[in-house]
Order: structure tokens, then C-alpha cells, then sequence
């Protein structure tokens, strides 16, 4: 805006004096001046409509994945299809990261000698977060930086993911149902084995899994279906709220535990519960894609200094009737505190 006021002071200043010029001055090179200046913003104009219309300016972060605390930023760049003359290019850049809810904003300029390089601009990685950058109000001007003209903004976004703690394993006797380590379940493709189930017969049952003794009994089809030890899930909670350094600390933590029970083959969901709607999210983390799934999504979520925690939700996890509950803290030295049996707080 002050190269473009300038420029418009400087063009006023050469038209009053043209005028000026011409009032004091009969003859045809002042007439032809006083012309020559007040047709000149519009053939400027004119000569640059067609760069102006085939500029477009890009946003691109230098990675889209980055740990807490590593440095990286914005490429910026304005791309032409024509090769004309543009006095600069001013834009509004902007960013915020969705989970802390930190914002910045800058006014910037390129000028025609910067056209052919790329503008770097700094990421903020100090805090965990989904960080979206925004160009906004980009405004192209002509060649004598007269008129400007606004063209499209461009938008990108970086994820900040935690640095992984150095946890410990989760113990057997702490979480609720901590007796229930491993529990009889239906084993897919039937099969033989010491425990079993019974149940009517259903179409489409394998021949092979009717119990015929009982069967002849009942004078009805009963089917025998193959049961399994397998191990309880684990699921880990979080509250979704507290300050910035209080969120690094949880996933931090979070992350450690991810890490070390996929290493470890578990079963495990995390769940919290959604500080804008109070809708309770579930995650199940079965391998390194669902692990990056689950922290894009929370790192998204805005959170505030203050709200509900998990623990007063109804916590379900579908289709498990016993599973071991910690929930994950920044207060404590370690980060983990169980339920207790009696809170019931997990329902299938």
C-alpha cells in the first residue's frame, strides 16, 4: 500500500505540472505532454491486464510432517504465463495453528526484481499442531503501480507432530478390568480347540462345525463355535484441553505409548472427547498409518484453556466387553493414571 500511495503521489506531482505546463505554455509539445500524461496510466494499464490476469502466487511448506522444535517454513513463489512488466505484487500472510489457537499476521511485498526467486517465510514448530497458512487480499499492480487488481489466494498446511517420550510399559495391574489380560473370543475360521461355544444352527454354517452328539440330543442343529484366548484392548484416554506446553507434554507422552504398544503387537484405541461439539472421537491404532491417522486428527482439533474431561463420558469400545483403560495426563511425573475397577467408565 506505500509504494502504491507513493507511486499515485508521484503520478499526481507529474500530472499538475504537465498541466501547469500546458496553461502557461501555448504550444503543441505542452498540449501533447499534458495528453501524453494523462493517457499514460491507462496504456500502463493495458500493457500489464494480461500479466496481471496470468499471475497466480503458490504456498508450499518445505516438508508436511515435521517433529516439535525442528525448524522448517513457507516457499513462497508468484508464477506468470507472460513474461510483462508488474511494479510488486502485496499480500496478507497469515497463520494459525488449530490446536493452540496462536495466530500471526504480516503484510508482505514482492517487487519486480524479487519476481524470479522464491520468498522463504518461518514456520512456528515450537508447539504440536496442525498449522494452516493462508495468503489473503493478494493484489497485483501494473507496471507503474497505479492500479492494483486482486487475484486468488493460496492456502497449505503443516502438521507438527510430538517428540515421542521415553515411556514404560503399561503394567498388567493398573487399568480397569486389570485381571481380564486376555479373554475368550470367537475364532475366525472355526477350526479345532479345548473352548467352545454353542449356538443354533444358522445357513451357511459349516457342516463341520455341528456338534451332532448334542444335536441328536436336542433334535435340533447345534453349531460349535471355536473360542480363542486373545488379549483385552488397551485403551488410552486424554483430556483435550490445558495450554500449549500442557498439550506437548500429553502427546508427547501419547506418542511414546503408541509407539511402544504397536512395537509390542497390542490392541489398543485412544479416545478423547472433541472440545467443540463434546462428541466423543475414537481411534483404533492397529499399525504406523493409524498411529499418523489418529495424531492428524487430534493435532486439528482446537484446545481451549478449560473444558470436560473424558473421564465424565460414557467411554465405549465396540465390541469388547472387557478392556484396560489408562488415561494419560501432564500433571503426573510419568503421565499415567489408571481407572479404577469400580468407576466403570468403559462400557461395550
Amino acid at each position: 500500500m506505500r509504494m502504491m500511495l507513493r507511486s499515485r503521489v508521484l503520478y499526481a506531482a507529474a500530472l499538475l505540472a504537465a498541466f501547469l505546463f500546458h496553461v502557461f505554455n501555448t504550444s503543441y509539445i505542452a498540449w501533447f505532454l499534458w495528453m501524453l500524461v494523462v493517457c499514460l496510466p491507462f496504456l500502463a494499464l493495458a500493457l500489464s491486464l494480461p500479466a496481471i490476469l496470468g499471475c497466480h502466487i503458490t504456498i508450499t511448506p518445505d516438508v508436511y510432517t515435521v517433529q516439535r522444535g525442528v525448524k522448517t517454513g513457507w516457499d513462497i513463489e508468484l508464477k506468470s504465463r507472460f513474461k510483462l512488466p508488474i511494479a510488486h505484487v502485496t499480500w496478507i500472510f497469515k497463520s494459525v495453528n488449530l490446536l493452540t489457537g496462536f495466530k500471526n499476521a504480516e503484510r508482505m511485498t514482492m517487487n519486480s526484481r524479487e519476481f524470479e526467486d522464491k520468498l522463504y517465510q518461518q514456520a512456528a514448530t515450537s508447539h504440536c499442531g496442525l498449522l494452516e497458512c493462508c495468503i489473503e487480499h493478494v493484489r497485483v499492480c501494473d507496471c507503474l503501480g497505479l492500479f492494483a487488481i486482486r487475484r486468488p489466494s493460496a492456502r497449505a498446511c503443516l502438521t507438527v507432530f510430538p517428540v515421542a517420550a521415553q515411556v514404560k510399559p503399561l503394567p498388567d495391574n493398573m487399568g480397569e478390568n486389570a485381571g481380564s489380560a486376555n479373554v475368550l473370543r470367537l475364532r475366525h475360521g472355526g477350526g479345532p480347540g479345548e473352548d467352545y461355544d454353542l449356538r443354533a444352527y444358522r445357513p451357511g454354517d459349516p457342516i463341520r462345525s455341528i456338534h451332532w452328539k448334542l444335536s441328536s440330543k436336542r433334535e435340533e442343529l447345534i453349531v460349535r463355535e471355536t473360542l480363542e484366548a486373545q488379549k483385552a484392548p488397551i485403551l488410552l484416554t486424554f483430556d483435550h484441553f490445558g495450554s500449549a506446553d500442557d498439550m506437548d507434554r500429553i502427546f508427547d507422552r501419547l506418542d511414546g505409548y503408541c509407539r511402544l504398544l504397536l512395537e509390542k503387537g497390542h490392541i489398543f484405541f485412544v479416545q478423547w472427547v472433541q472440545p467443540l461439539d463434546s462428541r466423543l472421537r475414537s481411534y483404533q491404532i492397529a499399525d504406523e498409518h493409524g498411529r499418523k491417522a489418529f495424531l492428524a486428527a487430534a493435532l486439528a482439533d482446537p484446545a481451549p484453556e478449560t473444558g470436560h474431561s473424558v473421564l465424565e463420558t460414557k467411554l465405549c469400545v465396540q465390541g469388547w466387553d472387557n478392556v484396560r483403560h489408562f488415561h494419560i495426563t501432564a500433571e503426573k511425573e510419568d503421565g499415567l493414571c489408571a481407572q479404577a475397577p469400580e468407576e466403570k467408565a468403559v462400557e461395550a
